[in-house]
């Protein structure tokens, strides 16, 4: 996309209304919100089939071949495993009191996603979860995670850069996952740059809509 100031405000006040997706979405939040913590091996097993399913991140893709195929990888590895590493309180506790996105909070929030990320994948035994935690996360806590996908990536770089700011994040900020680290704090800067320029706040939802407008345009 041949981005301006006419078409960046354009999609960012398109990112911020109702979707065809917004259904499907919500059915997705409500389950967390009914189901948020992890002692429960058949709520895990469904929050995790149907975010990684919907999201095109399946815990199960290419998972090492000496792992339970079908359903019974998710009966046997994904459910009992999840419980067992008592993600509420070992990676969670600390995050639930966060209300949004802060430079102060941050850090903690991409530590999070990284230990979730290697838990999913010691589960998959062959494959970190990047993706798939920052999904996963996103449902949980809708207002503190950013989505990461390859699209997304891609797109966030294209409108850093548009706005003059993908040079801020440096190889020195990174803790936990390299990837995820830049990518949180490369959408949080463009952001707040966002709303000092434009006057509008994105939340990650809306922000992963831009990302959608961004990347829609690219591929056509």
């Amino acid at each position: 996309m041949n981005l301006d100031d006419v078409i960046l405000k354009k999609i960012i006040s398109e990112a911020k209304q109702s979707s065809p997706w917004d259904f499907g979405n919500n059915i997705l939040y409500q389950m967390c919100a009914s189901s948020p913590y992890h002692n429960n091996e058949s709520e895990i097993i469904g929050k995790i089939w149907l975010i990684g399913r919907s999201y095109a991140a399946a815990i199960e893709r290419g998972r090492a071949k000496n792992e339970a195929i079908g359903d019974d990888f998710y009966v046997n590895s994904v459910g009992p495993k999840v419980v067992k590493a008592d993600i509420d309180h070992q990676l969670l506790k600390e995050i639930k009191s966060y209300k949004e996105i802060t430079g102060g909070n941050i850090n903690n929030l991409i530590k999070a996603h990284d230990a979730l990320a290697g838990i999913f994948g010691r589960i998959n035994g062959k494959r970190y979860q990047r993706s798939l935690a920052s999904k996963y996360l996103h449902f949980h806590y809708p207002p503190l995670f950013y989505i990461y996908d390859s699209r997304a990536e891609k797109a966030s770089i294209q409108l850093a850069e548009y706005l003059g700011i993908n040079k801020k994040i440096k190889v020195d900020e990174v803790i936990g996952d390299q990837v995820y680290c830049k990518f949180s704090k490369r959408v949080f800067a463009v952001c707040q740059k966002i709303y000092q320029t434009y006057g509008e706040k994105l939340n990650p939802r809306q922000f992963d809509n831009l990302m959608l407008s961004i990347a829609n345009e690219d591929l056509r």
